[in-house]
C-alpha cells in the first residue's frame, strides 16, 4: 500500500477535539510549522531531516503542525513541484533521496506531507555543506526524533551491513570525510588599508595550504597589479599576507576578486576567493 494513501494519512494526523495531533515525533516522522523554500537554510534544513529519514528507515517530514503538536495549516500555500523540489535537496546529497509528496486537507487545514522511502542499499552522504546546519562528507542518521550526525558505533553497524562495491564506496566516503577534518581552510584575520595599497592577512586552520598562484579576476581598476606574496606556503603557526596595489582608484571605492590557488599535501587542488568591495572583504573557499 502507498504510504501516502489516506488510511496511512488519517492514522497518523489523528487530533483531538483542540486541534492537537495525537501522534507525537519519532525517528520516523518531523514535524515543521511552515514550508519555505525561498532560503538556502530552509532548503538546507529540509535536506538534512529527509537524509536523516533516508538513511535510517524512511519516514515522514509533515508541514502545518507547530513544536507542539497543534494543527495549524499552512497558509496561502502552493503546493511545489517535486522535481524542483528534488533538484534542492539534492543539490546537498548523493546518492539522490527518493521521496513521494501529497498536499491533503485534515480538519479544513492544509497539510503538506513528504514521505521519504527507505535506502535499499548505500546511505546518502552530504556532498555540499551549508553554513551550521550541513557538513559535507557526513551521513546523518535519526535519534530520538532528531536528525543528527551518525554515531561511531552506528557507523560501524551499517558499514558491516553493506558488502562489495556499496563497502567500498562507503569506505572512499570515510576516506573523503577523513580529509575533509585536516584539509587546508583559509580564512582572513583582519588587514589594512592605505597609499594605494591593501593588505590582507590569511590565516588557515587546516594543514599546510602550498599556495601556487594569485589571479585578479575582475576589477574596477584598469591599474590593478598583481598581489606579491610573503610568508608561503601557509602553516598553522604563521599564517601569510597577500598585498594587492591599485594606482588609479582609491581603497574606498576599489572593487575586485582575488583567486588564491593552493594545494594540500596530497596534490589535491583549492581556490580561494577574496571578493574585495570598497573597503569590505570576505573570503570563499571551495576544493577543485
Amino acid at each position: 500500500m502507498n504510504p501516502l494513501d489516506d488510511l496511512f494519512i488519517q492514522n497518523i494526523l489523528r487530533t483531538d477535539t483542540s486541534g492537537k495531533v495525537l501522534q507525537k515525533e519519532d525517528d520516523k516522522i518531523e514535524y515543521k510549522e511552515i514550508f519555505d523554500t525561498s532560503s538556502k537554510d530552509a532548503k538546507a534544513k529540509y535536506a538534512k531531516e529527509m537524509a536523516a529519514l533516508y538513511n535510517y528507515e524512511g519516514g515522514y517530514l509533515i508541514f502545518g503542525i507547530d513544536d507542539a503538536s497543534n494543527l495549524v495549516g499552512l497558509q496561502s500555500f502552493k503546493e511545489p513541484d517535486n522535481a524542483d523540489l528534488a533538484n534542492d535537496i539534492n543539490n546537498y546529497f548523493s546518492p539522490a533521496i527518493r521521496f513521494q509528496s501529497r498536499l491533503v486537507k485534515v480538519i479544513g487545514r492544509d497539510v503538506f506531507i513528504i514521505y521519504v522511502e527507505k535506502r535499499n542499499s548505500i546511505p546518502t552522504v552530504c556532498i555540499k555543506g551549508h553554513q551550521d546546519t550541513l557538513k559535507e562528507a557526513t551521513i546523518y542518521w535519526r535519534y530520538s526524533a532528531k536528525s543528527a550526525p551518525i554515531t561511531s558505533g552506528d557507523l560501524i553497524s551499517l558499514l558491516n551491513s553493506l558488502k562489495g562495491e556499496d563497502s567500498k564506496e562507503l569506505a572512499e566516503i570515510a576516506r573523503k570525510d577523513f580529509r575533509s577534518k585536516f584539509k587546508p581552510r583559509l580564512w582572513l584575520n583582519g588587514g589594512s588599508k592605505g597609499d594605494g595599497e591593501i593588505k590582507f592577512r590569511i590565516e588557515n586552520r587546516g594543514e599546510i595550504a602550498h599556495v601556487e598562484s594569485f589571479e585578479i579576476l575582475e576589477s574596477n581598476s584598469k591599474q590593478i597589479f598583481p598581489p606579491t606574496w610573503k610568508n608561503y606556503p601557509i602553516t598553522t603557526e604563521n599564517g601569510a599576507q597577500a598585498i594587492v596595489k591599485s594606482s588609479d582608484i582609491h581603497w574606498q571605492q576599489l572593487q575586485f576578486k582575488l583567486a588564491i590557488n593552493y594545494r594540500d599535501a596530497e596534490g589535491h587542488k583549492y581556490q580561494g576567493i577574496i571578493n574585495y568591495d570598497k573597503g569590505k572583504s570576505e573570503l570563499d573557499t571551495k576544493e577543485l
